[in-house]
């Protein structure tokens, strides 16, 4: 566990997007509070009603710097993306113009992996 957090602390206070079903961006944005990592945008194609609610709930030391927006497609991310200058991206393989555009990295998680040969089948956890 020392080695893992030795690791990922090069990634402290970075900012990041995230996007995709509302119940992995629920549990990558707790994931990324617990490890340092700061959420600034969570986005979803899906309209839930819910997920602003959740995710504030969940993670209110993140409220200010936080936005949560539903029902949205790549063009609109992508708008959203360049106004608050993240350092990393996280979510599927339809990210990766966004990515290139703005020139950080793209962590590839949920669905589809389609410009990763075998990407779809893999663990997130590296095993």
């Amino acid at each position: 566990m020392i080695r893992i957090l030795t690791d990922i602390s090069i990634y402290l206070e970075k900012k990041a997007v995230l996007y995709g079903e509302p119940e992995i961006a629920l549990g990558i944005a707790n994931f990324l509070a617990e490890i340092g990592i700061i959420p600034v945008l969570c986005a979803t194609g899906t309209e839930t009603g819910r997920l602003e609610t959740q995710l504030r709930e969940m993670l209110p030391q993140f409220n200010e710097e936080l936005q949560v927006i539903e029902g949205v497609d790549f063009d609109e991310i992508a708008a959203v993306v360049e106004a608050v200058q993240p350092d990393l991206l996280i979510g599927n393989s339809k990210g990766y113009p966004i990515a290139r555009k703005i020139d950080k990295p793209l962590i590839r998680v949920g669905f589809p992996i389609h410009d990763r040969i075998g990407g779809a089948a893999g663990s997130p956890s590296g095993i």
